[in-house]
């Protein structure tokens, strides 16, 4: 059984999805960098950024293909952060978008970007609270507490994203790609919270055993 939750944990499904997010990502990439030559023009950002995007996104489809599951304590939480910077990388991908379209139109939008990568950590900051708490990885008395200061900051993600699709600079619906970002975190979200929920039986199975938690689920 323990298996089998750290293969939950392990093959996220991160990878289909990323599929789809990063082949949007790389044709709208193509279509925009050599418009009056903005690949010669790119900040340093984005460059470190689709580095970084594309070492994750490797390390992610080796972690998922690898046949071989590591039961150890260490190696399930390399997998969770793993699939965490995977999901959060997908997102700044789709947006970034927007960043190439901002640099063909010659606009400095750095405090943006800036401001993008806030959102999105106070946004996985409040999803682990609410995960942590919700699925017991934690138990502390103040569990609830920290359920709802997880949602309040998860909710205040969502509408400085929504925010920020409005306030950036536009020519020609460029903003757009910020609200596809929402939505791909909505999605990341979805995929997330199953990678949580396997790592609290993990950590049950760890505490109690196999046979108390098949009583555990069987009442």
């Amino acid at each position: 059984m323990k298996k089998e939750v750290v293969f939950n944990i392990k093959k996220a499904y991160l990878t289909p999805f990323g599929i789809a997010i990063n082949g949007l990502t790389i044709l709208f990439y193509g279509i925009l960098l050599p418009l009056n030559n903005t690949y010669q023009r790119l900040p340093i950002y984005i460059i470190v950024f689709i580095a970084l995007w594309l070492l994750i996104n490797i390390i992610s489809i080796c972690q998922e293909r690898n046949k071989r599951i590591d039961l150890n304590k260490k190696q399930v939480l390399t997998y969770m952060a793993v699939n965490i910077l995977c999901g959060y990388s997908l997102i700044i991908a789709m947006s970034s978008i927007y960043f190439i379209g901002a640099t063909v139109n010659e606009f400095n939008v750095f405090n943006y970007w800036l401001y993008l990568l806030i959102i999105l950590f106070v946004s996985w900051i409040g999803f682990h609270l609410f995960c942590i708490s919700n699925f017991k990885i934690i138990n502390l008395s103040i569990n609830n507490l920290i359920q709802i200061i997880g949602i309040i900051l998860t909710l205040i993600s969502l509408i400085s994203l929504l925010y920020l699709g409005f306030i950036v600079p536009v020519t020609d619906g460029e903003n757009n790609f910020i609200f596809c970002g929402l939505i791909a975190l909505l999605c990341v979200y979805a995929l997330l919270i199953r990678s949580y929920y396997s790592y609290s039986w993990y950590l049950y199975l760890v505490k109690n055993g196999e046979k108390e938690a098949e009583r555990e689920k069987r009442g």
